[in-house]
């Protein structure tokens, strides 16, 4: 695990060096999202940082710096 954030004090963002990402419900204990790193290759894109707004919006950022977005409400 590289990054870890917290949504709202129920949801879990986390992103590996793998460049995976998890989103988790912890008050029913299930993973919502996981989405894997579809790049196979040698380049490194890894989750560099998360960063959450308070509208429940997922900025995901890679060791590359490629974007990826996530809604915390409707996933």
């Amino acid at each position: 695990m590289t990054a870890l954030r917290f949504f709202e004090g129920w949801k879990i963002i986390s992103g590996s060096s793998k460049g995976e990402v998890q989103i988790d419900n912890i008050v029913t204990l299930s993973n919502e999202v996981k989405r894997t790193n579809i790049f196979e290759s040698k380049i490194d894109f890894g989750v560099a940082n998360i960063k959450v707004s308070e509208l429940g919006i997922a900025f995901v950022i890679d060791a590359n710096a490629n974007l990826r977005v996530y809604d915390l409400w409707r996933n």
